[in-house]
């Protein structure tokens, strides 16, 4: 669990202090607004603002005066011959002055900066005029930019202590937003599981209450916006940042956001439209406004899809705003982003951070067959500059960090400051869900274990390996956490013993699940020999030994993707050993030998109290194995698992057993039988890894059946003392392997819940 986090806002306010009423000497001053007892007020180009708010705004005529000023800007604003933007906003802002509702009013990136009458600060945006590449598309014809009344809270816990926010503008009905959009964005996201008693996904509006309560009792980790965005000036011609708000100019509203209002963090703002929409007054509101009322997770994301996010002339104020109140990362955009343009960025930031298994998502970018596992966001960003849009909403010579330049407006990058998220103590999961790369075995006959290699959170949370027939399954706490390799114990058999293989966050946020896939089968070895000596006598000799092993062995044969965005690569068929629950017997021994001179002779046959072998390592009496060797021919994969260069569906390991009761020796009393390589005991040696008992496993990998033969003859160099040639092997064919990926299995992310 995350600490509990307590910020101060001094910094917060002290910032946007700053921003709007400009810092000298050291010393911090407010821009209170402007009194109405002021003298009457003349066109002129600046003014400096009275030292105390102003009274009575918040009176029903005052508000009345305010509302009709701004109402007025569009009026004027249509009568304009639209040739031109900058052109347009020079001749507004001359009109807005000489027509007496206004004191000043100068044109700044995305809009006019002026003041009222009464010396109120007040805004007009105009960053998506002029600009056709803003409107914003939607994936779904039947949608429409209905409003958003109230915030939608996509889980089934109201108490929820991390929130993942994702506001836009419901009100501009002119085409630069579309809810449906979020909406998408939101619902892929709650899908994904954040939507348990620790997660809410929140789709809303750009409210003031909307923001002011999307944190009780919690924290915001992940917080979106897409609404106006602009630069505005503030009297002193200190520039600083601005959203438009859906929240309507109202004296309760201005009431219950005094403080907000005094401390410069909201300003009253109309829109410009060059469409049949008719914008009203609303309020507009600085980044201090949202520090001062959200309460950020520590390393909190920041994603402002709005214009001017990431302008020169405000960048650095907004970004030690927003680090003030913990957030660790901020994405902006430098000039203004068409809607959709930054719609389809936001949505392919999750598509990748998911895993691509999104139904919603698709929509919006292109999803690779098959679907890739989950990345973290620093793989992410690293590929936004480098990949072209591509999906439902177009392809494009630019990348995902661009919008394209359009009317006035030059191509707007996509900035990233990075302000130490990662380096708190628990990164948000937001960074990186669980993401499992592959999965390897190392078989133990009673204690085997499961290294999991990927990319995790820091803090330790759960694994479980759920069979295919299970519908939850039990966490598994792990031996050892990294955030690249996780190792737990697993079954020799049984439940828990193959199947997918998932990560839990200890909020409850899984990874993408991999099969741990087990094959059983039964192999058949027969092995002929003729031999030269025995018992240190020369002379002829031959025998046979069937030997029977029914196996089980687990691998992860599943294609991975090791690299966000690339091919998915096939993986080695390789095990370190087999399960400890298989089992071989010898069924047939027999054998005789000769001496040179006729005398003597010796007669090898099968004991009656052979028994079952059990999994070794030989040579131990009554055990065997199969399963990796060192320094294995080129032929081999020599049993790397995950991605390797050379054959991936070729396995090469070795076969060898040692049982004490397989077999009888009798003689004539000639010391035949005493042989040290084979006596009454029957004790048989093992095979040399690169010679004599290397088997060949080769994998079909579209239905993951192996076949198993053994070209190099003889499971024992020195089988019957001293053979000087052996013929036959080990066969067989391996069928119906449980837990066999299939072709959505690196992001596949359906699976049963963990109990």
């Amino acid at each position: 669990m995350q600490a509990p986090r307590v910020l101060s806002r001094t910094a917060a306010v002290f910032a946007i202090a700053c921003a709007s009423a400009g810092c000298s000497g050291g010393s911090v001053s407010l821009t209170p607004h402007r009194s109405e007892t002021s003298p009457s007020p003349t066109p002129i180009a600046t003014t400096t603002p009275a030292t105390t708010p102003v009274p009575g705004a918040t009176s029903s005529a005052a508000i009345a005066a305010a509302n009709a000023s701004l109402n007025s800007v569009q009026t004027m604003y249509a009568a304009l011959p639209h040739a031109s933007l900058s052109a347009d906003l020079s001749t507004l802002a001359a009109q807005m002055v000489s027509s007496g509702a206004f004191m000043t009013a100068t044109v700044s990136p995305g809009g006019i900066s002026a003041t009222l009458a009464n010396g109120s600060p007040a805004v007009v945006f105009a960053d998506h005029i002029g600009d056709d590449s803003n409107k914003s598309a939607t994936p779904q014809d039947a949608a429409s930019n209905a409003p958003l009344a109230r915030m939608r809270r996509l889980t089934a816990s109201a108490d929820a202590a991390e929130t993942i926010a994702i506001l836009v503008n419901t009100t501009d009905t002119s085409g630069p937003f579309n809810p449906a959009n979020q909406a998408l964005i939101g619902s892929a996201v709650s899908a994904a599981g954040f939507n348990n008693d620790q997660y809410a996904v929140n789709n809303g509006n750009v409210g003031l209450d909307t923001i002011a309560n999307l944190s009780p009792g919690g924290f915001v980790d992940y917080f979106d916006i897409a609404t106006h965005g602009m630069v505005a000036l503030s009297p002193l011609g200190n520039p600083y940042y601005l959203w438009l708000s859906d929240t309507p100019i109202t004296s309760a509203a201005l009431v219950k956001y005094a403080a907000d209002y005094t401390a410069g963090n909201l300003v009253y703002a109309t829109v410009l439209s060059s469409g049949a929409f008719l914008s009203t007054s609303k309020f507009a509101f600085t980044p201090g406004f949202v520090t001062n009322h959200v309460q950020f997770g520590s390393g909190a994301i920041v994603v402002n899809e709005s214009c001017f996010g990431q302008n020169a002339a405000i960048s650095t104020q907004v970004t030690a705003t927003l680090k003030s109140a913990g957030v660790g990362r901020y994405f902006g955009w430098t000039q203004p982003v068409g809607g959709g343009y930054a719609d389809q960025t936001d949505a392919f930031i999750w598509d990748r951070l998911l895993g691509e298994a999104s139904t919603t998502l698709n929509a919006f970018v292109t999803q690779r067959v098959p679907p890739q596992r989950p990345f973290s966001l620093d793989a992410i960003q690293g590929i936004l500059g480098s990949e072209t849009r591509a999906g439902a909403f177009g392809t494009s010579s630019n990348t995902y960090a661009q919008s394209p330049a359009s009317g006035t407006y030059p191509v707007s990058n996509l900035q990233v400051t990075d302000l130490g998220g990662e380096s708190v103590q628990y990164p948000l999961v937001e960074y990186g869900l669980p993401s499992i790369s592959n999965v390897a075995v190392t078989e133990d006959p009673v204690n085997p274990t499961l290294t999991i290699y990927g990319h995790f959170p820091v803090q330790p949370g759960f694994v479980a390996v759920i069979d295919p027939a299970q519908t939850s399954a039990k966490p598994i706490t792990p031996t050892s956490w990294a955030t690249n390799q996780i190792v737990i114990p697993i079954p020799v058999t049984g439940t828990g013993s193959k199947g997918n293989v998932i990560v839990q966050s200890t909020y409850g946020i899984n990874s993408n699940p991999v099969p741990l896939t087990q094959w059983t089968g039964t192999l058949a070895g027969n092995e002929n020999a003729t031999f030269t000596g025995m018992g240190g006598q020369a002379g002829t000799g031959s025998g046979q030994i069937t030997t029977n092993y029914t196996i089980d062995f687990r691998a992860d044969v599943h294609p991975t993707v090791p690299v966000i965005d690339t091919t998915p690569m096939p993986q080695n068929l390789a095990f370190t050993a087999i399960e400890g629950d298989s089992t071989a017997q010898v069924t047939v021994l027999t054998g005789t030998f000769q001496t040179s001179d006729g005398q003597h002779s010796a007669q090898m046959a099968l004991s009656p109290a052979a028994g079952t072998l059990a999994v070794g390592p030989p040579p131990f009496s009554n055990t065997f194995d199969i399963g990796a060797r060192a320094g294995q021919p080129a032929s081999c994969n020599n049993s790397m698992a995950g991605s390797q260069s050379g054959p991936t569906t070729v396995f090469c390991p070795a076969v060898g057993f040692s049982s004490a009761g397989a077999g009888t020796c009798t003689d004539d009393g000639s010391g035949l039988c005493a042989s040290a390589a084979w006596d009454a005991t029957g004790t048989f040696s093992l095979p040399t890894a690169s010679g004599d008992g290397l088997l060949t496993f080769t994998m079909n990998p579209e239905t993951y059946a192996i076949a198993v033969t053994e070209t190099d003859a003889g499971e024992n160099a020195n089988l019957f003392e001293t053979s000087t040639y052996v013929t036959g092997g080990v066969t067989g064919t391996i069928n119906a392997p449980v837990a066999a990926p299939n072709d959505d299995t690196p992001a596949l992310r359906t699976h049963p819940p963990l109990r």
